[in-house]
């Protein structure tokens, strides 16, 4: 939500909140990084149940699915071998509806 003001409730704010009208939080990427054998490895933050959508790009602006990862539970992790031989590979995920 945006506009003129500096206040919700009781919260200093520069024209930009965001409210959850009850919906489940938002995934979140809690790392990423690719170890000494070239592996990435992408640790995912969300909910018991949820399924991920993991997606791979090579400019960012066309994503192909890589595959679906149900998660393990409230930290999820993803782990892609093939990485290290590919130097643009993007990455990201998404809450399969």
């Amino acid at each position: 939500m945006g506009g003129e003001f500096n206040r919700f409730g009781k919260l200093r704010r520069a024209g930009l909140v965001r409210v959850n009208l009850g919906q489940q939080p938002p995934i979140a990427i809690a790392s990423a990084f690719i170890s000494g054998t070239g592996e990435f490895t992408m640790t995912i933050r969300g909910q018991t149940g949820w399924t991920y959508r993991i997606e791979v790009s090579d400019d960012l602006v066309n994503w192909t699915l890589l595959r679906e990862l149900p998660s393990t539970g409230t930290v999820t992790e993803f782990k892609d071998a093939v990485s290290f031989v590919e130097f643009n590979r993007f990455y990201r995920a998404a809450r399969k509806d």
